[in-house]
């Protein structure tokens, strides 16, 4: 890695969402701090944010990190940013494959709110992403977006499903958060090679997936790495180099390893191997 390279994804990162609307959206802050209560847990009384603000940042009691200096809050924080640039969306538009109206929906808005999280990576990974997810359901209901733009998953999401599914099973609760990549590449000079990964996993402490493939089905391989994605989220980092998992078929069986990944950012992933004769990158021979 060259020294002017950006560094690997840490878990250190915040978890971001852009919320998109087409008009200029109203925080209503005492409004925001009783839906925060209700769905986040309780806030810090001494550090609420003052009526008529422009922003709110929130010390969540129930919710507290391990430090050096002793059990300190997560923060949740919500400022009205200055709106969306065409060029930052691109990204998340490009990587969205279930939602056919993003991109007339994305580009009709002008306005945001950014959400993020702060002080929370200590937290364990299913209490910090329940946490974050209620944030953005609080803030929907108060102020109904267009559009969300995880920038963590880099994915466009209905908003209305996405607090939908929040009340449903798990895969339905992560809709957003976890979202799995398309690319066609080119190995060796084979045509036909694909690489699917998943972003969303990183940043809350464990290993995103890929797949390097020629010769299977997009919607098949895409069901196998959001079916490992959300084992994993479930049940935390316990897939080791050498172990197999299941693939498309009932007999399939493939091997798992730790690599950096192929497509940004940089990071350590847990790639997937389907053998031969469906395994590109020259694995398969």
């Amino acid at each position: 890695m060259s020294d002017d390279a950006p560094p690997p994804e840490s878990p250190l990162t915040p978890l971001i969402v852009q919320l998109l609307y087409d008009e200029p959206p109203q925080l209503r802050i005492e409004e925001l701090t009783e839906l925060v209560d209700r769905y986040c847990g309780r806030t810090d009384p001494d550090y609420r944010p003052e009526p008529g603000a422009d922003h709110a940042q929130y010390f969540m009691l129930d919710a507290m990190v391990e430090t050096s200096e002793g059990a300190l809050p997560s923060q949740l924080c919500v400022s009205i940013g200055e709106g969306p640039r065409p060029e930052h969306l691109d990204a998340g538009l490009a990587q969205t494959w279930d939602w056919p109206e993003a991109e007339s929906v994305v580009r009709g808005c002008s306005h945001m709110l950014v959400a993020n999280d702060l002080m929370a990576a200590g937290l364990d990974h299913k209490v910090r992403s329940a946490q974050f997810r209620a944030f953005l359901r609080a803030i929907h209901e108060l102020a109904p977006c267009r559009a969300m733009h995880f920038i963590h998953a880099e994915k466009m999401v209905d908003p209305n499903l996405f607090a939908a599914n929040q009340d449903g099973q798990l895969g339905e609760q992560l809709y957003g958060s976890i979202n799995v990549r398309f690319y066609r590449v080119s190995s060796g000079g084979e045509e036909g090679d694909c690489l699917m990964d998943t972003r969303g996993l990183t940043v809350l402490g464990l290993p995103d997936l890929q797949c390097h493939y020629r010769d299977l089905d997009f919607g098949a391989v895409a069901r196998a790495l959001f079916g490992t994605a959300f084992y994993m989220y479930d049940v935390g980092d316990v897939i080791q180099d050498g172990d197999t998992i299941a693939g498309i078929e009932e007999t399939d069986r493939w091997v798992c390893r730790r690599e950096m990944s192929l497509s940004g950012p940089e990071r350590t992933v847990l790639d997937i191997n389907p053998g031969p004769p469906y395994a590109a990158g020259n694995r398969g021979d």
